[in-house]
């Protein structure tokens, strides 16, 4: 299975939602390089001007899939068209993939590759993410 492999996340200047690269800083920070910007840098440049300086805690890797109209699944994604209410999409160290839970963290039986979201995916709809839309974690609605 080949995917395109990209990120996202919260700038810290003003709080905006980028994607593209990420670039691991040696100083510990993240940045993120927009795609647009790809191919137009030239290299003789400081490449400060041309990436984000990003909150890590925010940063969200593209799972390959995307939603019933289109939309690219991220980590941090909160999905609806779930029958038991929203779910949270998160990365699952110990079957080494992405897998869903319920807004109380509980893995659900949705994870994202090998078994039966992927073959649902196009009933869910990417709604919001935790960053952004804290709201939608008290609401356990289902949303399609």
């Amino acid at each position: 299975m080949s995917r395109e492999i990209k990120f996202r996340g919260l700038t810290k200047a003003n709080n905006v939602m980028v994607f593209g690269d990420l670039i691991h800083c040696p100083n510990g920070s993240h940045r993120i390089i927009g795609y647009e910007q790809k191919g137009e840098i030239p290299l003789d440049v400081d490449y400060n001007d041309f990436n984000e300086l990003i909150q890590s805690s925010t940063i969200g890797e593209f799972t390959g899939l995307h939603d019933k109209n289109g939309v690219d699944i991220y980590e941090g994604d909160i999905l609806g068209g779930y029958p038991h209410g929203s779910v949270i999409v998160k990365w699952d160290d110990q079957y080494a993939c992405f897998s869903c839970y319920d807004l109380e963290e509980q893995e659900t039986d949705y994870g994202l590759f090998g078994n039966i979201l992927d073959d649902c995916k196009d009933e869910f709809i990417v709604i919001g993410n935790i960053y952004q839309n804290p709201e939608l974690l008290t609401s356990n609605t289902n949303q399609s």
